[in-house]
Formats: C-alpha cells, sequence, structure tokens
C-alpha cells in the first residue's frame, strides 16, 4: 500500500515538474476592490484559485479562475449584500515584452442573499454574467517575481510570482461587471402584488414604459418618484394585465433619442416599437410615461419632456404628444393606452420648469377632442394643474391610485374590471388626496369606458 502511494505521489511531482516546464502558472488570485453595479456601489472582494498555462515559446496563453466573492452595495436608502460563486474563463496574449492583453468573461452564481427592509429580494437574479478585460504591463522587480498592472473595465495593480506558483493579491475598481436589475424598494401598499392576481402571459402584447426622473439642465427639478412609478407599473402589466414580460421595455431617464428611436418622428414614424408590432397580430399596446411635460409657449400644444431637453424650448427637444398619438395610430394594433403622470402646464409640485414666461394651456376638453377615438388615453392632470407627488407612498400622485385601482379597489365587485370603474376610481382618489395638499388636481380620460380592462381573481 505504502509503495502504491509512493508510485502516484512521484508521478504526481513528475506532472507537476512536466506541466510547469509547460508554463503552467498556479496560484491564489484575491481582489479586494469597489464596484458598480448598476446603480449600485460598495465595496468587494474575492479570493479564487487561479490555473494559467502559457504555450512555450508562443505568445497566448489560457486560464481558468473559480472562486468566492462578496459584495456590500448601496442605492439611496437601500443596501444588498450578496456573495456568490465566481467562474471565469480567460485569454492572455503577450504581443510585447514586458505586456499582455487580457480578456475574461463568466458568471457569479449569488449563494446569499440579505437586503435592507423594504427590498423585494425576488427582483434580485439567481446570477449575473461576469466580464474582465484589460491592458497590462509586467514589471520585473528581482528573480521572477513582478509587478502586474492592469487597466481596462478594472484598475487592477499586484505582485506576482508569475511563472511558478505564488500569491497574487491586487486591488481592483470594476466599472459594473455584469448587469443587476434594480430592485425597488417596498414603501407603499401598491409596491407588492398578491401572487393570486397572477394571469398568464399574453405574447401578443408589447409595452413601452419611460421614467424621467434625472434631468440634465440644472434648473430643471428632478420628478422623484418616476422611476419607482415605472419600475413597478412594469409589474403590474405583467402580473395583473397579463403583458409577456420579454415584451414589457423600461426605458429610465429617457433622451430624445429613446423617443425618436421607439416611436419615430414625424417623417419616419416606423420606430421601434412599430417593427416590433409589426411581427405580431394585432397586439394589445400600452404606453407608459413618468416624467415632466410642458405646453409650447406659442400654441400650448403639449409636450414631453426627456432628460436632456431644456423645457423652455420643447419644440426643438422636446417630444409632441400630438406626434405621439399620430405615430401609434399607424400601428396595427387591436388596442392601444396610453397612461401619462404628468401635466402640461410646465409646473410641478415644486415650481415652474418655465422662465418668465405665461404659456397657452389646452383645457381637458380640447385635449381630449385630440386624442383618437379609439385610444384609451388618461393623464394625470388638466389644464393648469400640477401633477402632484405622494413622499408618504414615493410614488406620484396619479400613479399610486392607477395602481390601487387596478390591483382591485375601483372594482365594483364582479371582478371586472371596467375603464369606467378605473376611471371614477382615480379621478375621485386623486381629486380627494390633492385637495389634501391644498391643491387641485383632476385626470382627464379619453375612451371607451365599457372595456374591460382584466378580470381579477
Amino acid at each position: 500500500m505504502r509503495k502504491k502511494s509512493f508510485v502516484y505521489v512521484t508521478l504526481l511531482v513528475l506532472a507537476g515538474i512536466v506541466a510547469a516546464s509547460a508554463g503552467l502558472s498556479v496560484g491564489i488570485d484575491a481582489r479586494p476592490g469597489y464596484a458598480l453595479w448598476s446603480g449600485w456601489s460598495g465595496l468587494t472582494w474575492s479570493v479564487s484559485p487561479t490555473v494559467y498555462w502559457h504555450a512555450p515559446s508562443r505568445p497566448y496563453g489560457f486560464g481558468v479562475n473559480l472562486g468566492y466573492g462578496c459584495n456590500t452595495t448601496v442605492s439611496g436608502d437601500s443596501s444588498l449584500d450578496f456573495s456568490a460563486i465566481q467562474a471565469y474563463g480567460a485569454a492572455r496574449l503577450l504581443p510585447i515584452p514586458f505586456m499582455y492583453l487580457e480578456a475574461a468573461a463568466g458568471y457569479g452564481l449569488f449563494t446569499g442573499i440579505e437586503v435592507s427592509e423594504g427590498l423585494d429580494e425576488a427582483e434580485i437574479p439567481q446570477g449575473t454574467p461576469l466580464a474582465r478585460f484589460g491592458v497590462g504591463a509586467r514589471v520585473p522587480i528581482g528573480g521572477k517575481l513582478i509587478c502586474e498592472v492592469e487597466l481596462g473595465n478594472s484598475l487592477f495593480f499586484a505582485f506576482r510570482n508569475y511563472w511558478n506558483p505564488g500569491l497574487k493579491v491586487g486591488f481592483t475598481y470594476d466599472f459594473g461587471m455584469g448587469k443587476m436589475p434594480r430592485p425597488i424598494a417596498l414603501a407603499s401598499d401598491v409596491d407588492t402584488i398578491n401572487p393570486k392576481s397572477g394571469v398568464a402571459a399574453d405574447p401578443n402584447t408589447i409595452a413601452v414604459l419611460m421614467g424621467a426622473s434625472n434631468y440634465k439642465h440644472s434648473d430643471v427639478v428632478r420628478v422623484e418618484y418616476a422611476l419607482r412609478d415605472m419600475y413597478v407599473m412594469r409589474d403590474y402589466l405583467v402580473k395583473i394585465l397579463g403583458f409577456a414580460e420579454e415584451n414589457v421595455f423600461a426605458i429610465e431617464d429617457p433622451v430624445l433619442s429613446d423617443f425618436t428611436t421607439w416611436f419615430g418622428t414625424q417623417t419616419s414614424p416606423d420606430g421601434k416599437l412599430a417593427r416590433k408590432a409589426s411581427v405580431m397580430d394585432k397586439p394589445k399596446v400600452f404606453i407608459y410615461y413618468s416624467g415632466h411635460g410642458v405646453p409650447s409657449l406659442a400654441t400650448g400644444d403639449p409636450f414631453l419632456v426627456p432628460t436632456d431637453c431644456d423645457p423652455n424650448y420643447p419644440e426643438q427637444g422636446g417630444y409632441a404628444l400630438m406626434q405621439l398619438y399620430e405615430n401609434l395610430e399607424v400601428l396595427d394594433a387591436a388596442d392601444v393606452t396610453v397612461v401619462i403622470d404628468a401635466c402640461f402646464s410646465g409646473s410641478s409640485p415644486q415650481g415652474s420648469l418655465l422662465r418668465n414666461a405665461s404659456p397657452l394651456i389646452m383645457e381637458p376638453l380640447e385635449f381630449q377632442q385630440q386624442t383618437p377615438s379609439e385610444f384609451t388615453v388618461i393623464t394625470a392632470a388638466g389644464g393648469r394643474q400640477v401633477a402632484n407627488w405622494l413622499n408618504e407612498e414615493k410614488h406620484g400622485l396619479f400613479t399610486y391610485y392607477f395602481l390601487k385601482g387596478l390591483r382591485g379597489n375601483a372594482d365594483n365587485g364582479d371582478h371586472q374590471l371596467t375603464w369606467g370603474e378605473l376611471k371614477t376610481y382615480v379621478e375621485s382618489q386623486v381629486s380627494k388626496a390633492a385637495a389634501d395638499l391644498d391643491r387641485e388636481q383632476i385626470p382627464v380620460f379619453s375612451g371607451d369606458e365599457e372595456k374591460v380592462l382584466t378580470e381579477l381573481r
């Protein structure tokens, strides 16, 4: 038995010698650092055994990393801690002495997740793709010890024994290794949906949702809850109205090019929405926008305000609401719904968006008359009113009661929710809540009130 063990050990040593002579490097890769993950930022560290093989007298090599990492990240008042088993496959090219190019790709499988109170853990995926690339320099220090510096989507600095087994320890600043959906902090009763409310997904549906919160012009106030409104609306479309999740597109802080890309222009109305809808059989189309709106100073026509728009120049940098309607009419759709949590008075809860101006304002009746008769359209406010926010619920006032109505509060008890029921509920609740804020806000509706949105469970 001892003889057999001696033979095994001898063979293992010989294999190691042969592997080392062929350029095999085995070691430990330890990386403490700082990472940004789709709006989340914080400390991160990982430790992994690494094996790298370099072809003798050839300027290339291949490696494998399999290890364990932990991250403590924050976004606003929310925190997210997670650990992951990480696997990388890497390729390295040594085109000139003391330099290298490296690219690595892999996957991180989450093994433990801890979230702060109010975060929806179900929104967090089971894992995330990983990527690393960079240009590096290998500077000899003495003997076989080198200093290694790599710059790419991460900044890495390390000392290591390059060709032989050794310890590689460095600091890395990672710029978005992989993508994670933005979890929504659960602050309101509308942020969760009863699992029994689920309906079968209809592949013949498509929705484009836009949340304009962070505006680039310093004098344009932030729309506090636009992103939260958009993401919760996405969940309601999927879980209550039966929209296919892969056909619901949420765009954060859209700029003008996002509007024209998705909805088209006056001369080219066939945007991305039209192309996707064209391969469907008369789909249901749903458009949602939360953000600022302004009227034209000259005509009073309403404009949606992209985050790169100067609201004093809506004709140049905004997207006309009537243009949106015209381009949606081109679609061969069975049903078109437009829901807008914005007002078109040029005002916000924090003041006017328009400098030294008293713009023309389109009144509700005129607004309804310009809405295509076959569409269902509901907007947060009419005339000179302001679309308010509910700070305690962390939602737009209109969107909050629209969601409450969708979840069943607007139903008359027959479990068939109609637009008329939702309209009556939203108008009543929004006007009452606005009065509590010493303001006036009455949503504007246009459409068939007898149409059934969904059958509630």
